[in-house]
């Protein structure tokens, strides 16, 4: 019985040393790259869902602006999970970044379903450059098309 209670308490130990040490590897290039598409290809594709919408039914808009709400805090807590090691290669300033771009565009997408109408919504946060470099920068490093809507296709 004693046997079996140090093999037990020896298999606990090296379990708890693997799972401490993979849960501070840092991801693959490749795992990173994957990861980071998971993360934005949601809000892009909502994005460019948002921009077909922009032809003028403002109810529509409402709608897809609604929905980007909830996927852009998702990317946005996604990008900041603690529990992801990016490469060495990927700055996380810049990470930080494009989450932060994300969350712009939530207060951005609120503004548009409390409008009242179409000449009340105020559509400046489409224009915002915030987190684009850093998303350039971030593909670059890990080995993705530069091309963020047709990269999440």
């Amino acid at each position: 019985m004693l046997i079996t209670i140090k093999r037990a308490a020896v298999a606990l130990l090296a379990t708890s040393v693997v799972a401490v040490t993979l849960a501070g590897c840092a991801m693959s290039k490749e795992e990173a790259g994957k990861y980071y598409l998971s993360a934005v290809c949601p809000a892009n594709n909502v994005g460019t869902e948002y921009k077909a919408a922009e032809s003028g039914d403002f109810a529509a808009l409402q709608d897809v602006a609604r929905k980007s709400i909830d996927i852009e805090k998702a990317s946005a807590a996604k990008l900041e999970d603690d529990s992801v090691s990016w490469p060495k290669e990927v700055n996380e300033d810049d990470i930080q970044a494009i989450a932060d771009s994300y969350y712009g565009s939530v207060a951005g997408m609120q503004a548009v379903v409390n409008a009242k109408s179409i000449d009340d919504a105020d559509f400046s946060f489409l224009n915002s450059e915030k987190g684009q470099a850093e998303a350039q920068r971030v593909r670059a490093k890990l080995g993705l098309s530069s091309d963020g809507e047709g990269s999440c296709k």
